[in-house]
């Protein structure tokens, strides 16, 4: 058996063990003490323990070739600091998402998943912690923590000493425009937020507390506008061309669509007066919009479930991404099909190699291919061939 394949295994059947055992009790409240987990508070911070079978890498140690493995959250992380990054370092970065810490949870439950940085939720981490999920920090690796961060910062309740975690991001937020009103690349600015202090553009632009505060009468934006704004005075919400995201190429298509409309709705009428949802769509037959529309979630669920099940997507099987990224076009496609074969079986559907829906990224083309299979252990025979050099995406959420 090869060191690659047996770290594999052995990472997969503990973390499942361990991780089960650490999950146990997840009743929020809970001092886990059975179970060895430490969960603080503001009022009752937690030094988290450190174990002496998963100690952290020794100082002095030259840096590892091979990709920067990212666990992070969808759409979190801005894909110019991942280019930025790659270019002024000289090193390429994988990234593998999740939308919740239960699917983060699940994925790496498999085994199959490996990551350098991930970014788990505070009230989550002390479980990670006593299931030997993350390895403690060397802090001589992080020069810049004691100089660049907070004090405050540097011990936080759920981890005093920081001996597991640093922080990730401040007070830090997104902006949305309307390109026919402003007209400033703001994407391409040095410091974006300059744009509220340009003089050029006063009374069209503002911060979110206006619109909260009732100081603006029109929040216009991108999708950040549907997800998690709780404004009881907002009555009205309106989709423009609701149905794009039907066109892409993912199997979760329609699911997405869905999320996002009934999303949008739930910013209507959240206080006492009662709200009205305007949807624009070329495509209003569609089962997706008319139950979106509708906010019937079972209806959905129903005609949704009939489809996989037919086209034989989750959840009737299951799913793996094998994602090749190499500056040179030819050499990542040959790479591609050499993936491709190696995973080949006979109880597993192999597609591709394509072209990634993002076909380039910080300089290098990117190929993948996706695996198809009845079930998890005859994904994960195939899985343990896949060649070096190649990122695993276990039951990825989007295959864009």
């Amino acid at each position: 058996m090869s060191r690659r394949r047996m770290i594999r295994l052995s990472a997969g059947a503990v973390i499942t063990a361990q991780l089960l055992a650490a999950c146990g009790d997840s009743s929020e409240g809970s001092s886990g003490s059975g179970s060895g987990v430490k969960i603080g508070t503001p009022e009752n911070p937690v030094k988290q323990p450190l174990f002496d079978d998963n100690a952290g890498i020794e100082s002095d140690l030259e840096p590892e070739d091979g990709p920067l493995k990212l666990y992070n959250w969808a759409d979190y992380l801005w894909p110019r600091v991942i280019k930025d990054f790659s270019e002024e370092f000289g090193v390429e970065v994988e990234l593998t998402t999740f939308y919740n810490m239960e699917e983060a949870t699940r994925k790496l439950r498999t085994g199959d998943l490996q990551f350098d940085v991930f970014f788990p939720t505070a009230e989550v981490l002390p479980k990670f912690v006593a299931g030997k999920v993350l390895q403690p920090l060397n802090h001589d690796y992080l020069p810049n923590l004691a100089a660049n961060v907070w004090s405050e910062l540097q011990d936080p309740y759920f981890d005093v000493g920081s001996r597991y975690t640093v922080p990730y991001t401040v007070y830090q937020t997104g902006i949305a425009w309307r390109a026919d009103m402003v007209e400033a690349d703001i994407e391409s600015m040095e410091n974006p937020w300059d744009v509220f202090w340009d003089s050029q553009y006063s009374g069209t632009t503002g911060l979110y507390d206006d619109f909260r505060d009732g100081r603006v009468d029109v929040l216009v934006g991108t999708q950040l506008a549907a997800k998690g704004l709780d404004l009881p005075s907002v009555t009205l919400a309106a989709v423009i061309a609701a149905d794009v995201t039907l066109n892409l190429p993912d199997y979760r298509a329609a699911e997405r669509t869905f999320q996002l409309l009934a999303q949008v709705a739930g910013r209507a009428g959240r206080g006492p007066m009662p709200g009205r949802v305007v949807i624009q769509s070329y495509a209003p037959a569609h089962y997706a919009v008319k139950a979106a529309a509708a906010l019937d979630v079972d209806g959905f669920a129903d005609e949704e479930l009939l489809r996989r099940r037919l086209l034989g997507y989750p959840p009737f099987s299951v799913l793996a991404r094998l994602l090749i990224g190499d500056p040179d076009r030819a050499r990542a496609e040959e790479r591609g099909h050499e993936a491709a074969a190696a995973v080949a079986a006979p109880d597993v559907e192999v597609l591709g190699p394509l072209p990634s829906y993002v076909a380039r990224r910080a300089g290098r083309y990117r190929y993948q291919v996706v695996l198809r299979a009845p079930d998890a252990d005859a994904r994960g025979r195939a899985l343990e061939q896949v060649p070096a050099g190649v990122a695993i995406d276990v039951d990825p959420e989007s295959l864009l």
